[in-house]
């Protein structure tokens, strides 16, 4: 299990501080648009494949042809597991997430559990990495980067969704795209950092 001092809690050093390439700051009126606008796209859909849709449409806009929808936690305490209410990642992926157990360690829901503003999760995995010493974290977090790599993703943009007690992660990618093409393609599409869904 993770040791609790290594997790990300919104007021410590975050991912690409100092750094070129990490996110623009987002404002709390921006944080609260992005999260009202997806969360009345989910209220607002009479089923989940039109949310879907609704999602796709706008992704493809932007040129992301991968996004999930994920469900982390509820009334501040986090799920035994992801639960994918909506994704276009491959089910082998999700299949052999599973089975080999890598929720728990994994940074991109810890941090996406403990904070708002959007990150790269190339990021979060630099900033794990620098930590002086090793441990079980560290070494599952690099077996998790390759995992994901392995299915052709280089890296992904997470955009954490707090509200009415429930949290969860909308997070986008681009396959068979290295962590610095999509970087390019985030800061490339300005909008992507004020919603996801049509308000």
């Amino acid at each position: 299990m993770r040791d609790e001092d290594e997790g990300f809690e919104d007021g410590e050093a975050g991912p690409g501080e100092d750094d070129d390439t990490a996110p623009a700051g987002l404002t709390d009126d921006q944080l609260a648009s992005a999260e009202v606008r997806i969360f009345r796209a989910l209220n607002a859909s009479r089923d989940i494949g039109e949310f879907k849709d609704v999602i796709a449409s706008v992704l493809k806009d932007w040129k992301f042809d991968t996004f999930s929808y994920i469900n982390i936690g509820h009334e501040g305490k986090r799920l035994d597991g992801p639960k994918w209410v909506l994704t276009t990642l491959p089910d082998a992926l999700i299949e052999a997430y599973w089975e080999a157990g890598y929720y728990p360690f994994d940074v991109m829901f810890d941090y996406a559990f403990h904070n708002q503003a959007p990150a790269f999760y190339s990021k979060l995995v630099q900033q794990l990495m620098k930590l002086p010493y090793e441990s079980e974290l560290k070494r599952m977090n690099r077996d998790i980067a390759y995992f994901y790599r392995t299915f052709g993703f280089g890296d992904f943009y997470l955009l954490p969704l707090h509200r009415d007690g429930r949290s969860a992660v909308m997070v986008v990618g681009c396959a068979d795209a290295a962590s610095e093409q999509l970087i390019q393609k985030v800061h490339a599409t300005e909008t992507v950092q004020i919603g996801i869904a049509k308000g």
